[in-house]
């Protein structure tokens, strides 16, 4: 679940900077995502969260 919602993150970021919203920073800082989530952000699963489920 953890690999999906850091995907579902980065997608929201993406969409945010296409509307000039460049600082992620505040994002992260309102909706509280959690580290592990954010560790986990991009368009491919990072390898070594895919190892640890």
């Amino acid at each position: 679940m953890v690999k999906e919602a850091g995907h579902a993150l980065w997608m929201f970021v993406v969409q945010r900077e296409a509307c000039g919203l460049r600082d992620s920073r505040t994002a992260m800082r309102d909706y509280n995502a959690p580290d592990e989530v954010r560790q986990c952000m991009g368009a491919v699963p990072a390898t070594s969260m895919l190892s640890a489920t």
